[in-house]
């Protein structure tokens, strides 16, 4: 497997136990940091790895931004479920990860669509982009980063959330001072 190592930890059989959750995130630390590929782009909030054989995309946050992106997750966390990909926080003490089930893009798939005249799903998956968006709002949250790219598509007909690094609690944001940036 690519990015395997001899040196990695064996997968654990199904009577492993372990004596805490820290020892859990320690196993899980050491055998996944064996079998990621290559960084990806990922963006303004955390760095990504693909896992291709598990169908899993790993993110952890940027140093700089670490305590800012870990709110925001716990946000999608407590008022987002179902409108994001699957997703699991693995607060490990080195370096919290997020593991993210894998789906392509909405980007990548309207551009598929387009370009073999598929117009009609792609103007459904386009409106269910922004209905994902109001969904959110609703919920009290606000998506500082809602672009195309940032939404994935599960399934081919299920538009949702893949960067949950850019959120905010739509109370907080609304009570803020207005500020005249205007000019």
């Amino acid at each position: 497997t690519a990015g395997a190592n001899a040196d990695a930890p064996a997968a654990p059989d199904e009577a492993a136990t372990f004596k805490s959750a820290a020892e859990l995130a320690e196993y899980l630390d050491q055998y996944f940091s064996y079998r990621h590929h290559p960084e990806q782009h990922g963006g303004t909030h955390f760095e990504t790895y693909m896992y291709l054989e598990f169908q899993l995309v790993e993110k952890r946050p940027h140093v700089q931004k670490k305590q800012q992106v870990m709110e925001s997750i716990r946000i999608a966390e407590e008022r987002l479920g179902g409108l994001t990909a699957g997703f699991a926080i693995l607060d490990s003490p080195k370096q919290p990860r997020i593991f993210m089930e894998s789906m392509p893009s909405l980007k990548t798939v309207l551009e598929d669509l387009l370009a073999s005249n598929r117009f009609d799903e792609a103007r459904l998956l386009l409106r269910l982009f922004f209905e994902l968006n109001i969904h959110m709002f609703r919920r009290g949250v606000v998506n500082w980063d809602p672009k195309i790219e940032n939404s994935g598509v599960r399934h081919g007909k299920d538009v949702v959330l893949l960067d949950i690094g850019g959120l905010e609690r739509a109370e907080e944001t609304l009570t803020e001072p207005e500020s005249d940036d205007s000019s």
